[in-house]
């Protein structure tokens, strides 16, 4: 074999594996995934409350609206960071959601 043939010759996988190396994250990088919001404990559930002939019942609801997360000043995306629940096809307020968000908030600040 020539010196040509062996230098064009395709690497293995396992060569390629080799060579390769893992991406350096910046320490920007690390200071965001560090810094990311949380809530403390067990995220709070949104409530539906419907009405029937017997009166109010509230049943636990799938996410909270993005109407009551803009009364509370949060954006759908650090909501979703914060690991809670958005529905957004709701576009419904409910004061007990918007109570619960600022309690959970007020909490994670202290």
């Amino acid at each position: 074999m020539s010196s040509k043939s062996v230098a064009n010759r395709k690497k293995t996988k396992d060569q390629k594996k080799s060579v390769r190396s893992k991406p350096v994250k910046s320490k920007v990088e690390e200071r965001k995934q560090s810094t990311k919001l949380k809530l403390l404990g067990i995220p709070p559930k949104a409530m539906i409350l419907t009405s029937t002939k017997e009166g109010i019942k509230t049943r636990i609801g799938k996410g909270f609206s993005k109407y009551e997360l803009k009364d509370v000043g949060l954006r759908e995306d650090s909501a979703k960071k914060m690991n809670l629940m958005v529905d957004l096809r709701r576009r419904s307020k409910h004061q007990q959601n918007i109570d619960l968000l600022k309690i959970g908030l007020s909490l994670q600040n202290k």
